[in-house]
């Protein structure tokens, strides 16, 4: 660890403890959890910890890209304290889902400010290296909730820059581009189809971490209505082979001749779907409500080779 790093975390947990009046200064925890993580280990044995029982707060720096948490609170005395440098001075996005006694709160510079379960907050005015600190507490003026389970979004606003759904294999062109009724096919599959998804925060550098959700509407498919979550690596991208089953019989595409280093003439039988991709931690967000990315997609269920020239 560098010298300018470490002194980043040692000023995140002296601020942390000055904001905490029962707090003592310690090495700064860095367990960060995404959210296929299990609960943090601060769960086990948690039976042994009294509701009274004082427990030294917990301070975590968040790392730069979007950041899902899972945590719980052993104590009515439990704190935990999160922190986020926006570097480039890009937007935050902040939620809480919270259960039991828990309670979420952003200090503005002055004093806590409460966010209530499942509100989204969007810090847009930030400046270069601006830090945002969270706390994650017990609410006072409710009865302690042994396990109250917290999730927590802190991090760079996402933003999906690119979306598409394409052949695979890829290349594959079996159906005429005039074929469709739904418009021109961004992809055609036999039984697989390849997402693309690139994510960016608000000034345009690559986010990792980032989740997009799709669906592809394939109703004559075995597998009519495939869908699920994806995370992007490091890059700031996500490719990844979705399987869309298979389908039987289909509509007749006119003989489509299909040329690379030879002239391929091709009769296929084909289903007509639809896929979509969307930003779900920026929905509700007001102004950066995105819109979804989505086309069409063809889906072959028979295909027969009539011949094949030079």
């Amino acid at each position: 660890m560098n010298n300018l790093k470490a002194a980043k975390i040692l000023a995140f947990s002296l601020l942390a403890c000055a904001l905490h009046p029962q707090a003592i200064a310690h090495e700064v925890g860095r367990n960060i959890l995404n959210e296929q993580a299990s609960e943090a280990e601060v769960l086990e044995g948690s039976g042994e910890v009294r509701t009274e029982e004082a427990v030294e707060p917990k301070f975590t720096e968040l790392p730069d890209k979007f950041n899902i948490i899972k945590d719980s609170l052993v104590s009515a005395a439990d704190s935990h304290y999160y922190g986020f440098t926006a570097l480039r001075g890009q937007k935050v996005l902040i939620q809480g889902h919270l259960s039991g006694s828990a309670q979420l709160e952003i200090h503005d510079g002055a004093k806590w400010n409460m966010l209530a379960s499942g509100q989204k907050m969007v810090l847009s005015s930030l400046t270069l290296g601006q830090d945002v600190i969270v706390r994650v507490s017990h609410n006072e003026s409710s009865t302690f909730v042994q396990g109250s389970t917290y999730g927590l979004i802190l991090g760079s606003f996402p933003k999906v820059t690119y979306a598409r759904l394409r052949d695979q294999p890829y290349g594959m062109s079996r159906i005429p581009p005039d074929a469709s009724t739904l418009g021109p096919l961004s992809a055609q599959g036999i039984s697989n189809v390849v997402l693309e998804i690139d994510m960016t925060d608000s000034t345009g550098t690559p986010l990792e971490g980032g989740i997009a959700s799709y669906s592809i509407d394939l109703p004559k498919s075995d597998k009519s209505r495939p869908t699920g979550l994806v995370k992007t690596d490091a890059s700031g991208k996500v490719r990844t082979v979705v399987d869309i089953g298979r389908c039987v019989g289909g509509n007749d595409a006119d003989v489509f001749a299909e040329k690379d280093r030879w002239t391929h003439i091709w009769r296929t039988q084909y289903f007509e779907g639809s896929w979509v991709v969307d930003n779900p931690y920026a929905l509700n967000t007001g102004l950066d409500t995105p819109h979804p990315d989505k086309g069409q997609v063809g889906h072959i269920c028979h295909q027969r080779l009539i011949k094949s020239t030079p």
